[in-house]
């Protein structure tokens, strides 16, 4: 029974190792139809391919290409896959991107309206008030309220030019983050 034991365990590593080399030699033929698929599709690889020696070239075991790729839309490798996957996956997906890019560019619009509403605003409610102190100071005047009167007065000057150099300020500093460093 020993004997039957050994002689299985020999002919699994025999079967491993016979296993091991046929996946050795499948990589090879895999890293060299890369090589080649690699040397066709880019040209600077295929100079450098062709400057080396045969038995350089035959050392290779694979080509390793790193790409980076970035945006809304997957990589065109990938977008024929989705394809192979699913034939309307490439329309699916410039369909999603658009519609979130029309999506994006709303919504900065609506936010832009609402900043420059804000800003509309707030100037016509400084000036109400600018106008507010004016007057009332000019009536207080009238009523013989003199220091009072001027006090409104110069609170209605100061709060209409302090607003156009609160503005001019923001300006500047707008101006100053524009500039590279």
């Amino acid at each position: 029974m020993e004997k039957d034991t050994v002689k299985d365990t020999t002919k699994t590593q025999q079967d491993d190792n016979h296993n091991q080399k046929q996946t050795i030699e499948e990589a090879k033929e895999q890293s060299a139809a890369s090589l080649e698929q690699a040397a066709e599709t880019d040209p600077e690889v295929g100079e450098i391919i062709d400057k080396l020696e045969p038995d350089e070239v035959k050392k290779v075991d694979s080509v390793i290409k790193a790409e980076a790729f970035s945006g809304p839309l997957p990589h065109p490798t990938h977008m024929r896959e989705y394809a192979e996957i699913y034939d309307k996956s490439p329309e699916i997906i410039f369909d999603m991107a658009e519609k979130q890019q029309n999506h994006r560019h709303y919504m900065e619009k609506t936010e832009m309206n609402k900043i420059l509403n804000l800003e509309k605003l707030g100037i016509i409610l400084g000036f109400i008030l600018a106008l507010f102190f004016l007057l009332g100071g000019f009536v207080l005047i009238a009523y013989d309220k003199e220091v009072y009167g001027v006090a409104a007065v110069i609170i209605g000057l100061v709060t209409l030019f302090a607003r156009k150099k609160a503005n001019s300020g923001e300006d500047k500093n707008n101006e100053s983050d524009d500039e590279p460093a």
